[in-house]
């Protein structure tokens, strides 16, 4: 199995047609264009951006569904509609690391972090987050843990769904007294870097919602 990271970042005040573009178009895509696990706005982070989460079978599959989207036209009349108001794009091929969550339940507000660890420290940060990641899961779900499939090594991503954003205050207080999450935060804490987060909002037609 293999992901990819889509962001789309548009000038102020297109992102709206931006996404009815990308439902009208590109969301009538079948399965051998890859399958859409998730499409979110971002609310707090970088603005006016749209972001959708791809799964693949394999490589081989991720380059087939890119060869079919060069020549299918309504792939091509969206890449068209957004390039005139695009400020930025692009992309991170993703291996899975731990299992993540296929549907959403109502979840309204969504969290990608992005970790980056100390050289050479990734397996053993995995290590620290499988031991305590079921208990953390009754709290919220995650949906993915990643690596990236090309370049930095050390970099993961982890995606997470709340209700809103006081359910998120809520929980994340609460995992505090969780013997185990305090177990993960001794053993991971030093040997994360630097830790980035934003958080998205899910678009009418997201799979994950």
């Amino acid at each position: 199995m293999l992901f990819e990271l889509a962001f789309e970042t548009v000038r102020p005040g297109a992102l709206p047609s931006l996404i009815d573009t990308f439902e009208r178009t590109v969301c009538t895509s079948g399965p051998e264009f890859g399958v859409l696990n998730g499409a979110w706005t971002t609310e707090i982070g970088t603005l006016n951006r749209f972001v959708s989460l791809w799964r693949y079978e394999d490589a081989a599959h991720r380059n087939r569904a890119q060869a079919l989207r060069e020549s299918d036209n309504s792939w091509s009349s969206y890449r068209a509609s957004v390039q005139a108001v695009l400020a930025a794009r692009s992309q991170r091929t993703l291996t899975p690391l731990l299992p993540g969550k296929e549907r959403g339940d109502g979840y309204r507000l969504y969290e990608l972090r992005t970790y980056d660890v100390l050289p050479g420290r990734l397996s053993e940060y995995i290590g620290y987050m499988r031991e305590a990641i079921e208990d953390r899961e009754m709290r919220s779900p995650n949906f993915g843990f990643w690596s990236l499939a090309e370049g930095n090594p050390d970099k993961f991503l982890h995606l997470w769904a709340y209700r809103d954003f006081n359910d998120r205050l809520e929980i994340r207080r609460a995992a505090l007294s969780d013997p185990s999450w305090q177990t993960y935060l001794a053993g991971a804490l030093p040997i994360v870097r630097r830790q980035r987060s934003f958080l998205m909002l899910p678009t009418a037609f997201s799979p994950l919602r």
